[in-house]
């Protein structure tokens, strides 16, 4: 099941997100109803913007 959900674009995808020297820490749930982002820190809005966009990324991603 994981395959499925996890193909190889939403693969690419969040490997990169996790080598960007500036990437926000988050744990990242995924099944087969959608995504749950998660971070243990308290953010300013800039990085709360990126884990917002990471998770839109995600949603395009499992639709490929």
């Amino acid at each position: 099941m994981a395959r499925e959900i996890v193909n190889e674009s939403m693969q690419s995808m969040l490997l990169d997100y996790v080598r960007r020297p500036d990437y926000t820490p988050a744990s990242i749930t995924i099944g087969p109803g959608g995504a749950v982002v998660m971070t243990q820190q308290d953010l300013k809005h800039e990085r709360l913007q990126d884990l917002i966009d990471l998770a839109r990324r995600i949603e395009t991603t499992a639709k490929e």
